[in-house]
């Protein structure tokens, strides 16, 4: 079973990051996750691990099981609450905290 390398890449710059950004995250290598991201070298189950969570996706979506990068366990939210964190996951994460308080200002 391989790992969707452009998956990968897609979703990283989603979320504003560089190689070595999520290199960092996943005590990896920049080479390293750019071979991971051309299909040159396949990540070790930890490392599939960390990337699914540095990137907050299933490992699922990760491997082209499932259409839906929701980490497992988060079924149970309504489309709108999909929805809402779907868009705050795609925020850049130095804009997150703004997100949050302007929720919790709302609340």
């Amino acid at each position: 079973m391989y790992i969707h390398g452009k998956r990968i890449a897609n979703r990283r710059k989603q979320l504003k990051m560089s190689q070595q950004d999520l290199a960092d995250l996943v005590a990896a290598q920049q080479k390293e996750v750019s071979m991971y991201e051309t299909g040159e070298r396949e990540p070790s189950a930890d490392r599939v691990y960390l990337i699914a969570k540095a990137l907050n996706v299933s490992i699922d979506w990760l491997f082209g099981l499932s259409e839906s990068m929701l980490p497992f366990g988060e079924d149970y939210l309504t489309s709108d609450e999909r929805e809402a964190l779907e868009i705050f996951r795609s925020t850049p994460l130095e804009q997150r905290e703004k997100m949050l308080n302007v929720l919790k200002a709302l609340a």
